[in-house]
């Protein structure tokens, strides 16, 4: 089966602009047509007519769109491929009432958790989500062009790792519903603690099993995954010895925080010299002389 999807290849640093830290971007009016027309298929239409004038305008916000598949990997690229389903991961819809539409509510740090793995693994995202929608939201949490493809899919269900062109061995699936697949995991981040896990559990994942990541996923199936990682979080980290004989429990807890902390402190000292060479280069595009 081909995927259907539209694939963008993210730049590596995109366009210079103003860092905003909301984390919240509302949709009111550039896809009033597509959030009626799921509206109105959700509702259950009266008349097959109405059932496809719905279908039609829920068509137009996938216009463009392309039957391709992901662009096979470079012989010397080695890392193993990250999908991350971006609307219940990265963040999530809520009813706007404000006017028809909605907003998109980001999970804070998203923006730390794809720098670092960014260095580690080839990030894809996919999203259900119109195009332009997915791509503004996307730009929002990802200026630097950390996630290598974008891919918007009409339904992610029909989405198939086996079919991407990636290794099943060295994938991982990031999902917010359920699934049956060896590569999927199941995570709902709801917080800043959450995303810091699942970063820490991703680079440990990188470090630690590099044959088959199949077999770390298989164990937290059926699982709550960060009650679950939380535990082991606590074997991975050593304690200190508060005396001679004793070893405190709250070191561990300190160690992770500690490294939480360096983590958010390295993007921003990062994104910080990204932007100035931005500017500098900017500034001095600005002052070229005309040909």
């Amino acid at each position: 089966m081909v995927i259907r999807a539209f694939c963008d290849q993210a730049p590596l640093l995109k366009k210079l602009s103003p860092y905003i830290r909301a984390n919240q971007i509302s949709f009111p009016k550039v896809f009033i047509a597509a959030s009626f027309g799921a509206a109105l298929i959700g509702l259950g239409a009266r008349s097959e007519a109405v059932r496809g004038a719905a279908r039609n305008i829920w068509k137009l916000g996938f216009k463009g769109a392309m039957e391709v598949r992901l662009p096979p990997k470079e012989e010397k690229d080695k890392k193993p491929t990250l999908f991350i389903d971006v609307e219940g991961v990265l963040f999530r819809q809520k009813p706007s009432f404000t006017g028809l539409g909605y907003t998109l509510v980001f999970n804070e740090q998203v923006d730390t958790l794809l720098f670092h793995l960014s260095n580690l693994y080839e990030i894809v995202s996919l999203s259900s989500l119109p195009p332009e929608v997915a791509s503004q939201a996307l730009d929002r949490i990802d200026k630097y062009g950390c996630i290598k493809y974008r891919m918007f899919v009409r339904n992610k269900e029909d989405f198939s790792i086996a079919e991407s062109t990636r290794d099943l061995r060295s994938s991982i699936r990031l999902r917010s519903v359920p699934s049956s697949s060896e590569n999927d995991l199941l995570v709902r981040p709801s917080n800043q603690e959450d995303v810091l896990a699942l970063l820490d559990f991703l680079v440990n994942l990188h470090g630690i099993e590099a044959s088959d990541y199949r077999s770390v996923i298989k164990t937290y199936k059926q699982k709550d995954f960060f009650n679950a990682y939380r535990t082991v979080q606590q074997g991975i980290y050593p304690t200190r010895r508060k005396y001679l004989f004793f070893q405190d429990p709250a070191s561990k807890q300190d160690i992770i925080s500690q490294t939480n902390h360096q983590r958010i402190n390295e993007y921003l000292a990062a994104k910080e010299y990204i932007e100035n060479q931005m500017k500098l280069t900017a500034h001095t595009a600005s002052h070229q002389p005309s040909p």
